[in-house]
């Protein structure tokens, strides 16, 4: 794949990121690849305390730029969160993350702004995010 960006690594400085699964490892390497290339992030194990943390960031308007759920959740799935998450922040970046492959018609009727197929390579993370991302400050 070509970039159309330079081929350094990307910079997520700046960038806020919530990570909601209930998979404590896909928390972890997330978590890691992203602070990595310096993204500030949170995360969340269930969809219920997701929503809540969004909302949070929100109210105290510090808003994720960029939220990746996985699909299924205990208390509430991914989907769910990102049809709430739409009722009061429009422009956050949303990814979908999921084992199975999706159909970019469930993924977008669900307000997402795309997936990425579990497990990922932080390569593939990283250009996901980029396609997705608004530019940050």
């Amino acid at each position: 794949m070509t970039h159309t960006h330079s081929d350094l690594p990307p910079d997520f400085s700046g960038v806020r990121v919530l990570v909601a699964d209930d998979n404590a490892l896909n928390l972890l390497i997330a978590r890691k690849f992203l602070t990595r290339r310096g993204a500030t992030v949170e995360t969340a194990d269930d969809g219920q305390a997701a929503l809540e943390k969004a909302r949070d960031y929100h109210a105290r308007r510090e808003p994720f730029h960029l939220v990746l759920l996985d699909i299924q959740m205990p208390n509430l799935d991914g989907y769910g969160v990102s049809r709430m998450i739409r009722e009061f922040d429009r422009t956050v970046a949303i990814l979908a993350m999921s084992a199975d492959d999706l159909s970019d018609e469930e993924v977008t009727a669900n307000g997402m702004n795309g997936f990425i197929l579990k497990p990922f390579d932080p390569e593939s993370l990283f250009d996901r995010i980029q396609q997705v991302l608004p530019r940050v400050p």
